[in-house]
């Protein structure tokens, strides 16, 4: 916490704002060059947008995928960015599992436990709180598309047929919506929930801080990467920063 105060006091000072508890979900280049940050905020909600006339990302280039838009790409970056599809996750989440659990469900299972339905291509992940977790990956464009999303949901239904109550499994086998009074089921679609697909080693690097807009950054690539020490890895991206704000 004190190195997390001591940079936000750093950056404070060069004029740079600071947000917590937010997550950006959309940057935008308007007509006066300006750039607008769209943020997911619970503590501001009345405060989801920022303008700014530069703007640097102190994260790897893989990770803005889902936020900035391809054409603010530098040529080199458009041909990284090509090579690295981004995916949407669909989750299928059932609550009480336990009370509503297939009598073949083995004991030894406890939360935390993942599973792979290889026939669904899918897996599910059991929660501390009983939830069952279902989610299977679709390529972002197709997620675009809703024939495409109603086949991912239905591969996850047949999923957790295999591991319901069979009166439960019936329902969700017949792919009607589901009763809540029967079991409680929520599907929700994570857009660009992944960048980099698993095969794709994960400290690739672009050394290339200037994109293809003037006064939008990335410096995440320029500093080391998570071979170092984590707090080498924050200074150095602050200092980053600081020097393209100079």
């Amino acid at each position: 916490m004190c190195l997390e105060f001591g940079i936000a006091k750093i950056l404070k000072k060069r004029g740079v704002i600071i947000r917590t508890l937010c997550e950006v979900i959309r940057v935008n280049y308007t007509k006066e060059s300006f750039f607008q940050l769209l943020l997911s905020d619970e503590v501001m909600p009345l405060n989801k947008s920022i303008h700014c006339k530069k703007l640097i990302f102190a994260i790897p280039l893989t990770k803005c995928l889902g936020v900035i838009a391809k054409e603010h790409f530098t040529p080199s970056q458009s041909r990284f960015v090509s090579k690295v599809r981004p995916v949407s996750l669909v989750v299928s989440e059932i609550s009480h599992f336990q009370s509503i659990k297939s009598e073949n469900w083995p004991e030894s299972v406890s939360s935390g436990d993942q599973f792979l339905f290889p026939v669904e291509r899918a897996q599910c992940f059991l929660t501390q709180d009983g939830r069952l977790l279902f989610s299977t990956k679709l390529d972002y464009e197709e997620s675009l598309q809703a024939p495409a999303v109603r086949e991912a949901v239905s591969r996850l239904r047949r999923a957790a047929a295999r591991v319901l109550k069979s009166e439960y499994a019936e329902e969700l086998k017949k792919g009607a919506r589901i009763p809540q009074n029967k079991i409680s089921e929520r599907i929700v679609l994570l857009p660009v929930a992944f960048t980099i697909p698993s095969d794709m080693p994960s400290n690739i690097e672009v050394k290339e801080t200037k994109m293809g807009l003037e006064g939008l950054y990335c410096c995440g690539d320029s500093f080391p990467g998570f071979a170092e020490e984590p707090w080498k890895m924050v200074v150095n991206s602050v200092y980053d920063v600081a020097m393209q704000l100079s």
